[in-house]
């Protein structure tokens, strides 16, 4: 985006998402008209291009984040840094933010439909409509870890793809692995947002559906682990990162993007 000047606002995409994903544009331009400098974070192999190294991104890996709102500061040292979260890049955002409250690098957050409980996710995602999620983001997880098989060595042994039928068990024989974790569950546990929303001391806003197919209403916060500078806006309706206002669809639009507007405008 182009350089107005204002504080800096970073966008961390969901899973298997990128620039392309249908929220990341709308966002980064919520971000301008609050007269905010939008930056996009793009995570490993998710640009287009694999990485150089084995491993990738997961759910609970906030170096990568670390690394960037670094070298932001390096580079804007008297601009303040705020974050949008979108989906597993929530769970990410959430998760830093609890395990830096002493120090944190950001002004104000905001997290849009996270997973807050990654064992509920995937559970949830074996089952009705939400299996078609599943299969679209499995397609996309598999072939890219495949291909990066044939650029290099993998440290891990290399699943046969009929092995591999669910998020779960891309977890457990993937991600989990490659990124030091026992197994699914004990990369579920160590990486869920939920644990670490109550240390949270910057100000920020949670915006959730309760429809959400990835996810059941288990999974969301209750408002006792919420500290005081966290808000939580759930809505009946919206489903995973949608929030569709009209009933025309050729001129539906996002009200998500307003209201993520109107949060920064207050910083």
């Amino acid at each position: 985006m182009p350089d107005n000047g204002g504080d800096i606002c970073l966008v961390l995409h969901g899973l298997e998402g990128s620039m392309a994903s249908h929220y990341s544009g709308p966002l980064l331009m919520a971000a301008t008209r609050a007269n905010m400098q939008g930056v996009f974070m793009h995570f490993r192999g998710c640009s287009g291009e694999h990485n150089r190294l084995p491993r990738r991104y997961h759910s609970g890996d906030t170096s990568d984040l670390i690394c960037v709102l670094d070298t932001i500061k390096q580079r804007y040292p008297d601009r303040d840094i705020h974050a949008i979260g979108v989906s597993l890049g929530g769970n990410i955002l959430l998760k830093y933010l609890g395990e830096h409250s002493s120090n944190p690098a950001l002004q104000s957050a905001a997290a849009i439909s996270v997973p807050y409980d990654l064992a509920n996710g995937a559970r949830t995602l074996r089952h009705g409509a939400a299996k078609i999620y599943q299969r679209h983001l499995l397609n996309s997880l598999r072939s890219s870890f495949y291909q990066k098989t044939r650029m290099m060595k993998m440290p891990i042994p290399i699943p046969d793809k009929d092995e591999i039928d669910t998020i779960y068990d891309f977890d457990n024989l993937v991600t989990a692995p490659l990124h030091g974790f026992r197994d699914a569950d004990d990369y579920y546990e160590k990486s869920s947002c939920r644990q670490f929303i109550p240390s949270v001391r910057t100000p920020t806003l949670l915006l959730h559906a309760i429809d959400d197919p990835f996810m059941t209403p288990e999974a969301i916060p209750e408002k006792k682990e919420l500290p005081h500078c966290v808000r939580l806006e759930l809505s009946k309706h919206g489903g995973h990162v949608g929030f569709i206002e009209g009933n025309l669809p050729l001129k539906a639009g996002y009200w998500m993007d307003r209201r993520i507007e109107s949060w920064l405008k207050g910083y």
